[in-house]
């Protein structure tokens, strides 16, 4: 009896594994990269957030023509330019949809993905003032900080 249900243990976790990696390829055998933006998609900042979204999406559309040799997968999340919400959506990205990185931009919301982002040990890039989206070692910020700005 305990033989069967050992074995029936492995057979159900081997399966799970399978399906799982099987997730991450697609029909062609490239390996999937999922990528997270976390933005104000609604409330304060939705102009900004839905115009980030486009550009996106653009953007890998015309990497796509150019022939990868991953296939990148774009998830958005709503944070409201809300801490709270960019926090949970950050947590969801990482945890659930097990994104590769996650894309941010404005000071206090960048600062929770980076935080977040650097504990799990996931890429984070923002684009933010402040020096707090760059502590980590995987956190990477397009905009220069206050000092670099004082010295021009």
């Amino acid at each position: 009896m305990k033989k069967t249900l050992l074995l029936l243990i492995i057979l159900l976790g081997s399966g799970f594994w399978y399906f799982n990696q099987q997730k991450n390829v697609t029909d062609e055998g490239r390996a999937i990269v999922k990528i997270g933006a976390t933005l104000p998609l609604t409330g304060d900042g939705s102009e900004a957030g839905q115009v980030t979204k486009e550009a996106l999406q653009l953007m890998l559309e015309h990497l796509e023509q150019r022939g990868l040799k991953y296939d990148y997968q774009l998830i958005f999340e709503d944070n409201q330019m809300n801490p709270k919400m960019t926090a949970t959506t950050t947590n969801k990205l990482i945890g659930s949809d097990k994104v590769k990185a996650v894309l941010s931009f404005w000071g206090v919301m960048s600062n929770v993905v980076s935080a977040i982002a650097d504990k799990n040990q996931v890429i984070s890039m923002s684009c933010a003032f402040g020096e707090n989206a760059t502590n980590g070692k995987y956190n990477f910020n397009f905009m220069p900080t206050y000092e670099s700005q004082a010295e021009v």
